[in-house]
């Protein structure tokens, strides 16, 4: 769901912690996750907005298609969650670019409202 999205992205910029205090992650888990060394199934991003470094994950299953993308510096997250999406993700490339701009006009809003 978007909120277990959220969740994650809240405990990867929160060195591992949710937001009562629970240690969900250790610091090391989300350091690596969060390097140059980007896996389970992460990928350091960026093209998603010019001259920003993002982390980025997209899903694609049984017509869902998901993008998320969490920026390190600014502890910013978003997730975007569709449904009628096609099988992979290319052929979902229209899908994937209509996500692409809603995080990117997210983004702008979250920053402009700041």
């Amino acid at each position: 769901s978007a909120k277990d999205y959220i969740t994650i992205a809240s405990v990867m910029c929160n060195d591992g912690l949710a937001a009562d205090g629970t240690q969900i992650l250790k610091k090391e888990s989300v350091d690596r996750m969060l390097s140059d060394l980007v896996g389970f199934g992460f990928e350091r991003n960026a093209n998603v907005i010019e001259g920003k470094d993002f982390i980025f994950h997209t899903g694609c299953n049984f017509g869902m298609f998901s993008g998320y993308v969490i920026e390190p510096a600014t502890d910013f997250g978003i997730c975007v969650l569709t449904s009628g999406a096609p099988g992979t993700k290319d052929e979902a490339s229209y899908i994937y670019k209509i996500i692409l701009e809603i995080i990117r006009v997210s983004y702008d809003f979250c920053v402009a409202w700041q």
